[in-house]
């Protein structure tokens, strides 16, 4: 009778013990939930900021310079990247609020997945914009297939929006196996259009920052060489972006994913931060630029100036013989 006591309390010890390691478990996977939506609000809370601030660094120092200078193809993709990078993670920061499955909450869902495709066309269109004469230099050879990647890009990027727009129609199970297959096949085309011109960034920008170690090398500009160091970073964090939130779409456990996807919106926030970061050093190199021949000009007209009194006086000279 004593044995059979003694096992079943150890038998009830076991389940206890399970029973706390699996409340824990609970726990700690609802803590990583409350994480992820945290560091969502966060970063779009963080991108608001910085698309405040962007607008009214283009207000007040390109406004003063050229009003013209205001709706720039550059100044329209980054203030558009930056407004979809908020627009995502506040509609993802909402839906997973509201659920653990963020693709339970459609509306949320269809925003989050629009605003992302739409940073991921900006984020290519801003540095072909930017890039574009060094790429040219560079890959002369590839520059008319790569230019016509970047005109069909928004196209296939595009194409990501379909499934998320087919889950408001479709009921059948039949469909959502369909549409799961549209999703997958829609992503990877997509992924494999942002590495390409990832790659032909990064390749563009390695080849011009080892031109710029000849000095005799005249063909080389300063803001070129901006271009090309911030280039590079923000190729990596799209790299980044890319593999957190494929890992992110196989994970399993729905906290882990949730928590993938967060790190994934932090790699978005510092990509627009470092394409504004090179927005305000091309503005202050130009400006500084300016400075400098505004300089130059007054010191000539100065020594031109100084030389007419000699000038003068010489020629009264000749005139008195």
């Amino acid at each position: 009778m004593g044995t059979v006591w003694s096992s079943s309390h150890k038998n009830c010890d076991t389940m206890n013990d399970t029973v706390s390691i699996l409340s824990e478990a609970t726990v700690s996977l609802e803590t990583i939930q409350l994480v992820a939506v945290y560091l969502h609000f966060a970063v779009a809370c963080a991108t608001a900021a910085e698309l405040a601030l962007f607008s009214a660094f283009v207000l007040a120092w390109d406004h003063a310079s050229d009003t013209h200078r205001i709706a720039t193809p550059t100044n329209i993709a980054l203030f558009v990247t930056l407004a979809s990078v908020t627009a995502e993670e506040t509609a993802t920061a909402v839906g997973l609020s509201k659920s653990k499955k963020l693709s339970d909450e459609k509306t949320e869902q269809f925003i989050a997945d629009l605003f992302f495709i739409t940073c991921e066309f900006f984020y290519i269109l801003y540095s072909w914009q930017r890039s574009e004469k060094i790429i040219k230099s560079s890959f002369p050879e590839l520059y008319t297939f790569f230019s016509w990647l970047i005109r069909l890009s928004p196209f296939i990027l595009y194409l990501q929006i379909i499934p998320s727009i087919a889950k408001f129609i479709a009921n059948d199970p039949a469909h959502s196996r369909i549409i799961t297959a549209l999703n997958w096949g829609f992503k990877i085309l997509g992924g494999v259009v942002i590495l390409a011109c990832d790659i032909m960034f990064v390749g563009s920008f390695v080849r011009f920052l080892s031109r710029t170690r000849d000095p005799e090398d005249e063909s080389i500009q300063p803001d070129f060489k901006i271009i090309a160091q911030d280039g590079i970073f923000a190729c990596l964090l799209i790299l980044i972006t890319l593999v957190l939130y494929l890992a992110g779409t196989l994970m399993s456990r729905i906290e882990i994913r949730n928590l993938l996807t967060a790190c994934c919106g932090v790699s978005m926030f510092s990509l627009a931060t470092v394409l504004l970061v090179m927005k305000i050093q091309l503005h202050m190199l130009r400006r500084k630029t300016r400075l400098e021949h505004s300089r130059t000009r007054v010191t000539k007209v100065k020594q031109t100036d100084d030389s007419l009194p000699y000038k003068l006086s010489s020629q009264l000279g000749v005139f008195s013989r």
